[in-house]
């Protein structure tokens, strides 16, 4: 089959690293100047990285943004008293969809900078995450 096998450590460790705050970047792990720097990320790596970011964070705050609006929707349906069962199941598909939704968002997010590195930067970017404790 065309199916390529990730390490799905990796793919969480990354997503952690693109959502923890280092060094007050907010998030933002490629611009933690020792994380850059043990890394040896290019400016280039940098920019691109940051781009990537950019555009994914706009997609996933729209969808979290109609996730919220959908769930507070479900709530309400689910806490009418004449509200039938085949209403409250649609309204949470809409939900799960979402959630699906979002979840691809940040898995084609960590992908897509996953590619901006070199095989050497990811190992070394999984030992960091290991040992975060050392870049407060």
């Amino acid at each position: 089959m065309g199916f390529r096998v990730f390490n799905y450590s990796a793919l969480v460790l990354l997503l952690l690293c693109t959502t923890v705050v280092h060094a007050g970047h907010r998030g933002k792990w490629w611009k933690h100047p020792q994380i850059a720097s043990e890394l040896g990320l290019t400016e280039e790596q940098i920019s691109t990285i940051e781009s990537i970011f950019d555009q994914k964070k706009v997609k996933m705050s729209e969808t979290k943004d109609k996730l919220l609006e959908k769930r507070r929707k479900l709530q309400e349906k689910i806490s009418d008293p004449n509200a039938k069962r085949k209403d409250i199941d649609k309204q949470a598909e809409e939900v799960d969809k979402l959630i699906l939704k979002l979840d691809k968002i940040k898995r084609e997010m960590i992908l897509e900078i996953r590619e901006v590195l070199t095989p050497d930067q990811r190992t070394k970017l999984q030992e960091i995450w290991k040992n975060r404790s050392n870049y407060k």
